[in-house]
This record gives C-alpha cells, structure tokens and sequence, in this order.
C-alpha cells in the first residue's frame, strides 16, 4: 500500500514527464499491480463466474506501448506471502472475503449498483490469473518474466540497485524506502503516457540543511511515521513529526533514539514500549534483508547481505543471534528457479512444468548470462531490438555469473547503515486500513500528478517446501 503522503513528501525530488522520455532504456514494471488494476475493471464478471480476459489485455496495452518506445522490459509479478506481513495479508484476506459475501447478498436483492461496489473491494489476485499473464508475455520479444520470491516491492528495488534496470514503473511508494533509484508514479493510461518521475539523486532536496540528511534516517523516517511492515507506527506521528524527531536524534543509537520520540517530540502521553522497538527494528531489516531472486545467477539471496554474526547484534530479549526468516527464507537453487519462472510445488514436493527456460536464451535477456556483457553493446550504440536477433552460446542456461554485492554493515540492535555504490547504468542513451472504491477510481482515473500512491497486492496461496 506505501507509506502514507510520501509521494507529496518527496515531490522536490520529482518532475511530471511522459513515458517516452524513457525510450530505448531497460524498465521493471510491477506485473502484480498492473494486473490488480486490470482486475479492479472486471471484478463484477470475476465475482459471478464470467469468463474474462480483460485484465490480460489490460496489461497488455502498458507492455506495447513500452515497447512501441523499444524499451527491454522486465515484468515482476508477487511470489509467497511475507512472513512479516502475515497479520496484514489475514486481515486483508477477511476483507475481500466480507466484501464478496456482501455483494453476492446484494445481487440476490437486484442492487447490482452495490454490489459491484462491494465486488470491487474483493479484487484479488488468483495464480491462476497470473500463469494466464504469464502465458500471454513470456514469448514476446524484449520481453523478460520473474516471479518474486515473495513481494515485488524487493525485486524490484534488487533489480535497480543491481543496475540491472534503469527504471521501475509501479503505483507502491515503498519502492522509494527500498532505496530504487529511478522510479515512474502515476502512469496510469498506457497511451497517454503522462507520469511522475521520481530521482533518488534529488531526494536530499526534499529536507532543510539542519536534517542532514542520509538514506538511513529518511528510511527510519518512513518506518517511524508507518509502513506495510508496522502498520500502527506511533500515534500521532506522521513524516512531518517524524522528520523533526530524526532531525534531533538521527544520530543517535536506534533503540535510544526511539526511547526518546515522546520527549523529542513533547508528546508525554506517547509511549515507546520494548515490543515496538523490536517490532521497528524488525521493519527496517525486512526493508534491507528480504529475500529476491538473481536470474543471472539463478539463485535467491537478500537485497543486501545478513548483518556478521558479531556481539552487538545478539537480541537483548533473546540472547540469540538474529534470525531474518520474517524477511523470507533462502531456498535451494533448484528451488528458487522454479519459483522465479511462475511453477508451484505440488503436493508430493514435485514442481509443476507450465514454465521453463529455453535452451538458447537472448543475450538481451536478464536470464542470459551474457546480459551484463550485452551492455557493452548498447553503448557502442547497437539497438536493442537488434540485439534480439544474436542468441546466446549454447549451454547459457547452465551458467552462472559471480555476484557482486552491495557493501552493508547491519544490525539487528543498534545503528544499521547501508553503503551502496551505484552500478554503470545499462544503457546510456540518457534522454492504510480499509479503502473504498471512491479511492480506487481516483487514484488510477486521475491527471499525472504527485499525490500519495496505495496498492493492495498479494498473490493467492501460501506455498510451502519441501526439502
């Protein structure tokens, strides 16, 4: 859903512009929320039992229309429901299926009007849906599918981290907290094509001097005033209260920077309790540790490594050593492609086969092991859509590429920080709680304009494995 009014927030850090400004560039779009919106057009036939392919088509029109501006694009789609959103995704889940009740009910009344309205807030995302999308794009030209290992938000962000993309499309603001370097906002028409560019590089504009700004205190700033992973945050306290309280106490230790919030921020009533700090602390680490997928290694790891085991990050309620399976859990290789290419487990522990790898991967594509080598040709000026036509050597598939890593020192106690140095951009042509559908169709029927941006997405089913 993203943080609440970040969008406005960081609005010195954006500029409206339309999708061609992005022409012949390498883009992640979030897959997942595309198609809830297709969804959101057709939840009345969904609901009833009519078959439809609406929201395939849906999609479709945003896909072409990066490739009419012959764009490589790369459609992430959600994976396994987080464990650190466990409660949220429950509660979600028994909304939908409330609002389902209820316009069944109204439909048997006749108040078709009402009931689609309550349809409407029961879209949800079935895997069947998603295999019918996958299906559709998997063989189109410049075009490269990845499941996530649970939430697109991390893959996403991995994927522009990495510079493996030189944007992200999506309407989830929690891509900013992820740290994504360029994201677009609010392209909400496919041949229009007006947007909200968003540029990490200009965020430290968005606050005075006096803050001194890091990406770490703007990330704990987030957190503090409630995200997806603490959904309460402090009463009271939003990204204006929590941009004084970091400007005063960004410094300092994070647990005693969160004791000190009521004083900072003279609020006497507000109370910091010890489960909240480890609830905090918890968030921040799911923002930094959740599990992604690297197709050029064919492996799952976290978007940026685990934290040493060293002294300072034994858990003072525990005594333990950290453990990050909140944030997702690693699986085998053999695993994690599986996962990544769209197949589910069965229930004997074997993989579906509805999707696999082609023997000769194209060098313009992220499952290539070639692809890195590819940029180089981009910046001699070779055209991406020629480079479709040179398959890569034979056995690709079975390669893997060394990973580097983004530099990290982390904690699960005391002061985490995040040292990430950009990677050469690919290509270098450089041109909260309960909604209503009022929300929906405002959000997604309005001008480009910088307003705060919510998604709902999850994928249905939990899956688990077998080892």
């Amino acid at each position: 859903m993203g943080i609440g009014g970040l969008l406005p927030f960081v609005k010195p850090a954006c500029k409206e512009g339309h999708i061609s400004e992005i022409a012949g560039k390498s883009v992640a779009i979030d897959a997942s929320c595309l198609l809830h919106r297709g969804l959101f057009g057709c939840m009345d036939k969904v609901a009833t039992g009519v078959d439809t392919n609406f929201f395939i088509y849906y999609v479709r029109g945003f896909i072409e229309e990066l490739l009419k501006q012959k764009c490589h694009v790369v459609m992430v789609f959600d994976g396994r429901r987080l464990p650190a959103k466990r409660e949220v995704n429950d509660q979600r889940r028994e909304q939908r299926e409330r609002y389902l009740a209820q316009g069944h009910a109204l439909m048997k009344e006749g108040k078709q009007d009402e009931a689609s309205e309550n349809f409407k807030r029961a879209t949800h995302i079935t895997k069947e849906m998603v295999d019918d999308c996958i299906r559709s794009f998997r063989k189109m030209r410049n075009v490269d599918v990845v499941v996530s290992p649970y939430e697109s938000d991390a893959q996403l962000a991995f994927l522009s981290l990495e510079g493996i993309v030189d944007y992200v499309i999506t309407q989830d603001s929690d891509l900013i907290v992820f740290g994504c370097h360029k994201i677009i906002f609010k392209w909400t028409h496919a041949a229009a094509g007006s947007c909200v560019f968003y540029d990490r590089s200009k965020l430290e504009n968005c606050f005075q001097t006096n803050f001194k700004f890091t990406f770490e205190k703007f990330r704990r700033l987030c957190i503090l005033s409630g995200c997806d992973y603490l959904q309460a945050g402090l009463p009271g306290v939003g990204l204006s209260k929590a941009q004084v309280c970091l400007a005063k106490t960004g410094n300092a230790e994070l647990r005693q920077m969160l004791r000190r919030v009521p004083f900072t921020l003279r609020m006497p009533k507000l109370r910091v309790t010890n489960e909240f700090i480890e609830d905090f602390i918890q968030a921040e680490n799911t923002f930094l540790h959740q599990v992604v997928f690297d197709p050029r290694a064919r492996k799952q790891r976290p978007l940026t490594p685990y934290p040493e085991s060293e002294k300072e990050n034994i858990d003072p309620l525990t005594g333990r050593l950290p453990s990050f399976e909140y944030a997702g859990v690693i699986l085998p290789p053999e695993f994690a492609v599986q996962l990544a290419l769209g197949n589910s487990q069965r229930d004997d522990g074997s993989f579906e086969e509805n999707f696999e790898l082609t023997p000769k991967i194209p060098a313009w594509s992220i499952w290539s092991p070639e692809y890195e080598a590819q940029a180089q040709l981009f910046d001699d000026g070779i055209s991406l859509e020629k480079s479709v036509h040179e398959p890569s050597t034979p056995g690709s598939s079975k390669h893997a590429l060394n990973v580097s890593v983004t530099s990290t020192e982390s904690c699960s106690t005391s002061v985490i920080r995040v040292a990430t140095k950009r990677v050469a951009q690919r290509v270098k042509n450089e041109p909260p709680g309960d909604w209503c559908v009022q929300d929906m169709l405002r959000m997604y029927s309005q001008p480009a304009r910088i307003n705060s941006v919510k998604s709902d997405l999850s994928r249905d089913g939990h899956l688990t494995v077998r080892y």
